[in-house]
């Protein structure tokens, strides 16, 4: 009796962490996410396999601001894009970059507005490390 109750336990565990990775943003799969870091101003993620869309980090830019982005990528297998949309217009890309490899870049957004990060994985296996960075406009 004991047995049925820990393997249904662990069936039960592995099929929360399975869902964990899926969430209603988007429709995606994370398979052993690793040191997962999800804050206003820092996302961060390594796996052994990311499949899917995930969307839904908002990233406010301010009348006066310029809002600089600093990545880090690990690429071992697949590909993986990053976009950027403003809110409520999902068809318009500010800003994409696809099959991304192993590398480290910034950029940068300095129109007023909130914007959402979008991230596409297809059998990507590493990681991503995303910064924003708020800073001011120079007086002109």
């Amino acid at each position: 009796m004991k047995k049925i109750k820990y393997l249904s336990l662990a069936i039960i565990a592995g099929l929360l962490i399975q869902l964990a990775g899926c969430g209603g943003n988007g429709g995606y799969t994370v398979t052993n996410p690793i040191g997962e870091i999800s804050l206003p101003n820092m996302l961060a993620l390594n796996y052994t396999n990311f499949d899917g869309v995930r969307f839904g980090d908002y990233f406010p830019v301010g009348e006066n601001e310029i809002l600089e982005f600093q990545v880090s990528i690990l690429t071992e297998e697949g590909s993986l894009a990053i976009f950027m949309t403003p809110e409520g217009d999902d068809e318009k890309i500010v800003y994409q970059v696809r099959d991304l490899q192993t590398s480290e870049f910034s950029f940068t957004l300095d129109e007023p507005g909130q914007y959402k990060l979008w991230l596409e994985g297809d059998n990507h296996k590493g990681g991503y490390t995303i910064s924003a960075i708020w800073k001011e406009k120079p007086k002109k």
